[in-house]
This record gives structure tokens, sequence and C-alpha cells, in this order.
């Protein structure tokens, strides 16, 4: 999420941070929307708006009515590949937890979008979820995930730090 900028946003971010590391378990149940509006001083619209940007990126499951679980995230679909460059690369030694990037999402080396978000670019469950959700926001094929590339940049910087890919899913 670039910046996040409204109430909603915000407190998606921060929950999606909760579950990414794993202070929400998977199977877990977020708090309910009522309960986050009053401890927050949000509407429960706001808090209902909140969660539906996480069910579009993929982090929570739930019927109407019921309180939202978190979503398994260990599967293997979701824990990506670091091309070696990237294990080996120094650059990614000394980063702090968390660092604004510019993110290019690549299929078939051809660019589907480009945006700026907060990662930690050594949470390889993380980095997997921002590419999931990226592919999502822009109408693409989820079978193809393993297609597709996530280049991170330093703000300004035309050469890649690093580039993630998903690992191809077991049978296919």
């Amino acid at each position: 999420m670039v910046n996040p900028q409204t109430p909603r946003e915000h407190l998606a971010v921060e929950l999606r941070a909760r579950i990414v590391r794993g202070q929400v378990p998977a199977g877990g149940f977020l708090p309910g929307i009522k309960e986050l509006a009053r401890d927050r001083g949000l509407s429960v619209s706001t808090v209902h708006r909140a969660f539906e940007l996480l069910r579009e990126w993929g982090l929570i499951e739930g019927e109407k009515g019921e309180r939202p679980r978190v979503r398994a995230l260990a599967d293997s679909s979701l824990v990506p590949s670091i091309r070696p460059a990237a294990v080996e690369s120094p650059s990614t030694a000394a980063l702090p937890a968390a660092e604004l990037f510019d993110l290019v999402l690549l299929l078939d080396g051809e660019v589907v979008t480009r945006f700026s978000t907060l990662v930690d670019p050594r949470d390889g469950r993380e980095l997997a979820l921002v590419l999931r959700s990226a592919v999502r926001r822009r109408g693409g094929d989820e079978e193809r995930l393993a297609e597709y590339e996530l280049q991170l940049h330093r703000p300004g910087e035309d050469e890649p730090m690093t580039t993630f890919v998903l690992p191809a899913r077991a049978g296919s």
C-alpha cells in the first residue's frame, strides 16, 4: 500500500503487519468490527472497509456476520524463492526491519504495475503477500503467480536491489 492515507488504510496496514509477523496466527480471529471501532475511535464502516482490504489482499476469510479468520499463509504457494543474487547481496544485510521501496511487478518480462510500499526485503512471507496482493489488484491470474516477478528498488534508483518470485505449485 502506497503510504496509507485514510483511517481504513492505516488500520488495514497495521493488521496486515500483525498477521504477517505471526502475531495473529493462521486460523486465529481478528477482533470484532465493533470492538475495534470502539477501541480505535473509528466508525464501524471504517473498520469494515479495512477488513475488506484484508480480504482483498487474501489475508482473512469468513462469511458476513462472522469474525474474520486469518488464512493459512505457510502453504507452498506463499513461500517465495529468492534469486541467488538477492541472497548474496550485502545490500540486504544492513537494512532496517521495514523500509519504503519502489516495487515493479512483472509478468513475462513486461511491467504490470509500479507502486511503493513499506516492506522488509528479508521477510519472504511479507513479500509473498505483497506480490499476491498486487496480482489480485490488477486482476491477474492467480494460477500464474509463480510466473510473476517482484523487483524491489530503492526510491530513485533504476537498478533493482533484488527480485522475488514465488515457487511453482507442486504438481504443476
